[in-house]
């Protein structure tokens, strides 16, 4: 990404703002729930991801880039870029003006502050928005495919063809974003056009003292409700994952469909981009383990 990332930067000398006006809008997410109806058809070239939980529950997942995502950031972080500079030249207007009306100010005069000057926008120093959050796909609480009398609830959503990473269990209501991220260690997986890639079963439960209609309180108010007495595997905030087998349910609406359990591997470490708790996913037999604070990956071996 970084080959593709210099590519553009060399090149924005060359190109003029009104020519990333015209760059076609790209859509790096491209992701919705599929209804719960009496029938289920699957689009070509689109994927889909099927989860299933002990509650509603929200779950993030990021695509990592590839193919056109490279170029179509580029040309994002470029017009971007252009955005920043247009806004700084009108910054730099209004500080060289309070600079000079400063100087002309006699000395000593009340209330005359040397102006504060805003850092020049440059390829070298800009940060655009980060791919990965651009690229979200959030799953959960609402738009369940399936639900139960006991809260058991089933997610198929369709997405852009890709490697996903599990990012966490985070909830966006609003301009507001809760719930744990997953830097510390998680999982990825390859969703592929025409088929639903099942995720096995998610676990926000904490054991002792946290039922399944305290997992989304819990997991909201960052523990401070419902937290767990005694020492549980899962905290009430955190995340498991149980990956699909042969023996787990699929809903008989997706018999006729190609489903693919997912091909999980260890995913690494990310950034807390939204400033959440931060947590790692647990260790999963054949998958992944932890020695301290480095992630072991047990699928070469396979």
């Amino acid at each position: 990404m970084r080959g593709a990332l210099s590519c553009a930067i060399a090149a924005l000398s060359l190109v003029s703002p009104a020519a990333f006006a015209a760059t076609p809008a790209y859509d790096f997410q491209a992701s919705e729930p599929v209804k719960d109806k009496p029938t289920v058809a699957l689009a070509s070239d689109r994927a889909y991801v099927y989860l299933r939980s002990a509650a509603a529950i929200p779950i993030y997942l990021v695509r990592e880039p590839e193919g056109a995502d490279l170029a179509a950031y580029d040309r994002f972080r470029a017009a971007a870029l252009a955005e920043a500079r247009e806004k700084y030249a009108k910054k730099l207007a209004a500080y060289q003006a309070e600079v000079k009306q400063a100087k002309s100010a006699p000395v000593g005069t009340y209330g005359v502050v040397p102006p504060f000057k805003d850092v020049e926008p440059t390829a070298e120093n800009f940060e655009a928005t980060p791919f990965y959050m651009l690229s979200k796909v959030a799953i959960g609480p609402l738009n369940r495919f399936a639900k139960g009398s006991g809260g058991e609830s089933a997610y198929l959503h369709a997405l852009k063809p890709g490697t996903y990473r599990l990012y966490g269990a985070i909830a966006e209501t609003g301009n507001a974003i809760t719930g744990t991220c997953l830097c510390m260690g998680s999982v990825r997986f390859t969703a592929r056009a025409g088929e639903v890639v099942d995720m096995g079963r998610v676990f926000m439960d904490g054991g002792p003292g946290i039922s399944a209609g305290d997992v989304m309180k819990a997991a909201l108010t960052f523990g401070l409700a419902g937290k767990p007495k005694g020492k549980s595997a899962i905290d009430a905030e955190g995340l498991a994952l149980e990956p699909a087998t042969a023996a787990m349910p699929v809903d008989p609406r997706l018999a006729a469909l190609k489903v693919r359990a997912a091909d999980f591997r260890p995913s690494g470490k990310l950034p807390n981009y939204y400033g959440l708790r931060i947590d790692r996913l647990p260790a999963i037999a054949g998958v992944m383990r932890y020695e301290r604070d480095r992630i072991v990956d047990l699928t070469v071996a396979k």
